[in-house]
């Protein structure tokens, strides 16, 4: 077996990539003790990779594959070969694809080790609290989307208006053209996980659709409270991928666009319980 591994390509949702495959990249990497690794991904996910080199492709979010990603064998070794050039990589290397996650070998791999074949980091850092909601309000379609999985932009409105008018400090995480602030909250959209990642950190709770960065609020430490249309869907956030044992309160298991009413009464149960 080599030193070297190229991880990739990623091409899937956001979401997947926190809660399967980086955790599965860092699980084999440590299971094998490569020295060095590539990662080939979405730009700006850095974070997710410590100590690997990144190759960027140029997928559009918008544009990613659903879940994880099956990947045509001629694909993948199109991606593999513009990361060798890239890097002027000169070792043997293995390779760690999405397809594998799917193999009998990963598969008996993960049925022998207690945390399943992944290998979960705590993302973020203790800082001092700037806001106390932070919310994310996605704010467009994915290419095969067969439903709005947004809020609605009037209840976003009246959501930030409702708690900037009894005084708490207010802020929006998302990235520019994928999610949406309205008027009244602290504007922290960016393209730098680096940077959404720290207002997370700076926040007392995260509040929005089931979405990857409700994963990724969890994966930093912070409680959330979320909405998803499908009814087992909130068993990712209470126990399937919840690490750390991260507060979740789930609005509801049923639709896309709850109640107002219904995401106020599980953010106000939050702020009584002091954010523990």
């Amino acid at each position: 077996m080599s030193k070297v591994l190229i991880a990739g390509p990623w091409l899937g949702e956001f979401g997947w990539e926190l809660l399967v495959w980086q955790a599965a990249v860092r699980f084999y990497r440590k299971k094998y003790n490569y020295e060095k690794v590539y990662v080939i991904t979405f730009k700006g996910r850095k974070p997710l990779y410590e100590n690997s080199n990144l190759y960027v492709h140029d997928l559009k979010l918008k544009d990613a594959i659903f879940g994880i990603p099956r990947i045509e064998k001629n694909v993948i070794n199109q991606y593999i070969q513009q990361c060798v050039e890239h890097f002027n990589i000169k070792e043997n290397y293995d390779v760690f694809t999405p397809n594998d996650l799917f193999s009998l070998k990963y598969r008996i791999l993960r049925k022998f080790n207690k945390k399943y074949g992944l290998e979960y980091k705590k993302l973020g850092e203790e800082k001092e609290i700037k806001y106390d909601i932070c919310f994310h309000f996605r704010h467009f379609n994915r290419k095969g989307d067969n439903e709005d999985k947004n809020l609605s932009l009037s209840k976003a409105n009246k959501l930030v208006e409702h708690y900037v008018k009894k005084g708490y400090k207010v802020c929006c995480i998302g990235l520019p053209g994928y999610s949406y602030v309205p008027e009244g909250a602290v504007n922290c959209q960016s393209d730098s996980l680096e940077a959404t990642i720290s207002t997370i950190s700076e926040s007392r709770m995260v509040v929005g659709g089931s979405s990857a960065p409700m994963h990724l609020a969890q994966l930093c430490g912070k409680p959330i409270v979320t909405w998803i249309n499908v009814p087992e869907g909130g068993k990712r956030y209470t126990k399937t991928w919840n690490p750390f044992n991260t507060k979740a309160l789930i609005v509801s298991g049923k639709s896309w666009n709850p109640d107002i009413q219904d995401i106020i009464f599980n953010i106000n149960n939050l702020l009584e319980l002091k954010y523990k």
